[in-house]
């Protein structure tokens, strides 16, 4: 059995590591702080119902639709397809207004025919700003993100900066 000295004290921790520890992290994440950027996407959300008091539908009557699918971009205003066929056909089997391209060997989304096209209902439609976008669920976020700038804007100006995404983006 051991006794305990009466002269012992008992030993102070050894807090240089843990100080080591803290300078070193201290500086590690203010610098990675920095490099954190958040980026801003406006937009609108769907209405389920009209505001009493706002501008009916009569007002606005293109209701211009740009539906993301794996074959290109579907236009429609209204329910009504704005193909090279226009109002012909603006079911889910109905072929896309702007079918993707194939360049260099891959195939990818034709954003300067869509907008070109967007340029030519926007010369129709002067006062029109607003623009609902949709896709189908295998469609990944990029591509929405890409259409949503595509339709904002083009070299020659503003196109349809009002984006609304359609219940199934969101």
């Amino acid at each position: 059995m051991r006794r305990a000295h009466a002269r012992e004290k008992p030993q102070e921790p050894d807090l240089i590591p843990v100080m080591n520890l803290v300078c070193l992290l201290i500086p590690f994440l203010l610098l990675t702080a920095a490099f954190i950027q958040y980026a801003v996407i406006n937009v609108s959300a769907p209405r389920l119902n009209p505001v009493p008091g706002e501008p009916s539908s009569e007002t606005h009557p293109l209701e211009l639709t740009v539906l993301v699918t794996d074959q290109g971009f579907r236009i429609t205003s209204a329910g009504r397809s704005l193909g090279p066929a226009a109002g012909v056909d603006a079911s889910p089997a109905a072929s896309p207004t702007v079918p993707m391209t194939r360049q260099e060997g891959k195939t990818d989304y034709d954003y300067p025919s869509l907008q070109l096209r967007l340029r030519q209902i926007k010369h129709e439609h002067e006062g029109e700003s607003v623009i609902r976008i949709g896709a189908e669920r295998n469609i990944d976020y990029a591509t929405v993100v890409k259409v949503m700038d595509a339709t904002r804007g083009d070299v020659d100006g503003e196109l349809f900066p009002d984006v609304v995404l359609l219940a199934g983006v969101i």
